[in-house]
């Protein structure tokens, strides 16, 4: 390889480099998501671990409280493809689980908090369509079928369909939020 071919390919790299920084999606986004993976609500962060072309993978991680009753916390792993015309808006697939702890109010003095013990995991599937945030634009918003896939029978709705994984429950959630 000759120095005139390093200098070109450099270059290419560099143009590449570039052009794509003009539709840099932002690494980091906090929303909410209604419905969804926690049943009800969820308050969520997600971080984008790799990007590779026009494709992206993100780690996600949320909590939702249900007032003198629960509370739950997700966990998830997303792959994004880009939709190539528009170079922040993405096809969302993902897989994770989801943590159920029950509470109650103390009976004696009707202020402490007791953990009942009853708590429960659930996993979930995702796919949705996606729109990240830019740095120019920094709005986050999606929305997603997330089937969720139960191992209790008392957890599943009757009429579920009942599969090798466990009780299959559909749920389709709705998500807006700030990238950063």
């Amino acid at each position: 390889m000759n120095f005139k071919s390093i200098i070109f390919l450099f270059a290419l790299c560099l143009n590449y480099g570039l052009t794509n920084a003009q539709y840099h999606i932002q690494r980091n986004t906090v929303y909410g998501e209604l419905f969804g993976v926690g049943e009800f609500y969820t308050i969520n962060i997600d971080h984008v671990i790799n990007e590779f072309h026009h494709n992206s993978e993100t780690f996600r991680a949320g909590i939702s409280f249900r007032p003198g009753n629960s509370y739950y916390l997700t966990t998830g792993l997303n792959f994004m493809h880009g939709i190539k015309r528009q170079k922040d808006r993405y096809i969302e697939m993902g897989i994770g689980a989801t943590y159920k702890n029950e509470y109650s109010k103390g009976k004696a003095t009707g202020e402490k908090y007791t953990f009942l013990g009853k708590s429960d995991s659930f996993g979930y599937l995702s796919i949705g369509y996606r729109k990240q945030g830019t740095k120019k634009e920094p709005l986050f918003w999606k929305v997603a079928f997330t089937p969720l896939i139960l191992r209790n029978i008392g957890d599943a709705v009757k009429g579920s369909n009942v599969g090798w994984l466990g009780y299959f429950m559909p749920s389709i959630g709705a998500s807006v939020g700030y990238s950063f």
